[in-house]
């Protein structure tokens, strides 16, 4: 791989596509690493070396958006789109193709190296993951970002509006027999 690519998103864009919006801090310990077996040799007759899978750590203060249900004290986030940094690394170690990925991605607006943070998740393989790479925000955001999950006519917002809809009524029906 030559180089990645990274395509800038919009705090509204991270906001919609995440499922989960949890204020936290960072857990101890931070990273946990996975390393993923390839069992194939590379395109020169070498063994492939494995991918390595981080695992984000926090510790949860606040859900400010959720699925119904969700009840965690502590969460780790995969790296986002882990699945297809694997299959890059499949294809430039196994394959020989050396393509140069286009990554999207958040630069937050507020410090995000210490204290608490906003970090924007969604559901994937491996559980919970962040939706772009850089997906979270500084906790001085977090009335921006409420306002942001308030405001139903953002249009990137009304696709995760619409199954929240569909949520809370099936949980209502649910309780109702």
């Amino acid at each position: 791989m030559s180089q990645v690519w990274y395509e800038e998103v919009s705090l509204k864009s991270v906001v919609s596509q995440a499922t989960h919006v949890l204020l936290v801090e960072r857990a101890d310990p931070f990273l946990k690493k996975e390393e993923i077996l390839i069992d194939r040799p590379t395109y020169d007759g070498s063994d492939c070396p494995p991918y390595v899978l981080t695992w984000h750590r926090f510790d949860v203060i606040e859900s400010i958006r959720a699925p119904i249900g969700f009840d965690a004290s502590t969460v780790e986030l995969t790296d986002a789109d882990w699945d297809s940094g694997l299959d890059t690394h499949i294809a430039y170690y196994v394959d020989g193709v050396s393509e140069s990925p286009i990554v999207m991605s958040y630069e937050p607006k507020a410090e995000t190296s210490e204290g608490r943070l906003i970090v924007f998740a969604r559901e994937g393989d491996r559980g919970l993951g962040f939706v772009v790479v850089g997906a979270m925000e500084g906790a001085e955001m977090l009335d921006e970002v409420r306002g942001i999950i308030a405001d139903k006519t953002n249009p990137e917002f009304q696709v995760f509006a619409a199954e929240e809809d569909t949520e809370a009524e099936t949980e209502a029906s649910l309780d109702e027999d």
